[in-house]
């Protein structure tokens, strides 16, 4: 323990979870500590049990260390790993995978992996490796971590649910609605020993003001575009879907806002966008989609590397430095490939197609579709055009 009276949270949590009235009080410090966090302006991005230590009675909550912490919201494709967070706590918008705003739900999410741990003393996906840990936060759903204690009112299993949402919009806008819960959750049990079902906050209450990223009155044409997605699932084929519109008038959006459907299925969503100015460098959208993909392969221990890098060497056999020059990760995963031969254009084309065939087909099974959703298509140099037609008719 501390000289201070506090204690670190990780040496309070026994095996079956903290007893009920610790519970409560440690959850509403923890709460209250995380809007004092974001009420200075900072995002913690790391709350867990090692970097959180609690006191005493009326002493309330402290964190350990700022070293993941950001002044600054609103990043993006940001991953746990690059800024040396828990990969058990991070929210699905920290997997690398997800081009989501990192922002105060973020924190919230971690703390709900905390309070989880704190019900039923085990992490989250504990038997998952650190590889898969982004995936199972993005995708698979939330374990039951109630099931054993009869004792839990359903109200802190509600509250901690709500943190635990894939979607940052439907968890709580800000810390000052989840402490305002846990507030009442601890007053009503210390009158009466139970805690009684209430409506949960759906004011945010914060200091600073945050649109969320839902979209609105668009629902018909959300139904059009995933019927398009699960009827190319069904079919077992590659299926091609264009939005257009005018500039401006919220394409990107659109199809944002319906990103976590398809993930919650078990599906991989990749991003790319081609740009106006870069016409000049051939396949840019797609080669920002192979890196997004193989990032987080290359932060994941040495065991899963050695079977993707079997995999890809085997799988993409000697053309694989079609890929490697234009996708360093690749580069970096399956190492020095031989320069290509010299042979004429239209046959290195031939072949570069194909290879981009074999790697989507390493990564797009049917238990786990691939989405490949390119951004201002109208921009695309024509290789890349090309490239797009070829994928889409392929077998």
């Amino acid at each position: 323990m501390a000289d201070d009276g506090h204690a670190p949270l990780s040496e309070m949590i026994p095996p079956q979870g903290m007893r009920l009235v610790a519970l409560i009080d440690t959850m509403l410090a923890l709460a209250r500590l995380t809007l004092r966090l974001h009420a200075a302006g900072i995002l913690h991005r790391d709350l867990r049990p090692d970097r959180l230590l609690v006191g005493v009675g009326e002493q309330g909550a402290q964190c350990l260390g700022l070293e993941c912490a950001a002044t600054h919201r609103g990043q993006s494709g940001l991953a746990a790993g690059d800024i040396g967070a828990s990969p058990h706590h991070a929210a699905p918008e920290l997997s690398g995978r997800l081009d989501v705003p990192i922002d105060d739900p973020a924190d919230l999410y971690a703390l709900g992996v905390t309070f989880a741990q704190m019900i039923s003393g085990h992490v989250l996906f504990a038997d998952t490796d650190d590889h898969d840990l982004s995936y199972a936060h993005v995708a698979r759903e939330i374990p039951d971590f109630c099931g054993a204690r009869d004792d839990l009112p359903a109200m802190l299993t509600r509250i901690t649910r709500r943190m635990l949402s894939k979607d940052p919009d439907d968890r709580y806008a800000s810390a000052f609605g989840l402490v305002r819960d846990l507030e009442s959750c601890a007053a009503s049990f210390d009158r009466a020993r139970v805690i009684r079902d209430f409506d949960l906050s759906t004011k945010g209450g914060t200091t600073r003001f945050r649109l969320g990223d839902r979209l609105y009155g668009r629902e018909p044409e959300k139904a059009r575009l995933l019927a398009a997605v699960d009827g190319g699932l069904l079919q077992g084929k590659r299926t091609v879907v264009s939005v257009s519109g005018p500039s401006g008038i919220g394409k990107t959006a659109f199809v944002t806002d319906i990103r976590w459907q398809p993930i919650c299925e078990g599906m991989r969503l990749l991003t790319g966008k081609f740009d106006r100015f870069k016409k000049d460098r051939p396949y840019l959208a797609f080669m920002q989609a192979a890196r997004e993909l193989l990032r987080p392969i290359l932060s994941a221990d040495e065991p899963v590397l050695a079977a993707w890098r079997a995999d890809l060497q085997n799988g993409l056999g000697r053309f694989a430095g079609l890929l490697t020059e234009l996708i360093p990760e690749l580069a970096i995963l399956i190492g020095p490939q031989p320069t290509p031969e010299k042979i004429p254009p239209a046959e290195v084309n031939r072949r570069f197609i194909g290879m981009v065939g074999r790697f989507i087909g390493l990564f797009s099974r049917r238990q786990t579709p691939m989405i490949l959703f390119f951004y201002d298509v109208q921009w695309a140099d024509h290789a890349s055009l090309h490239l797009l037609q070829a994928i889409s008719q392929m077998p």
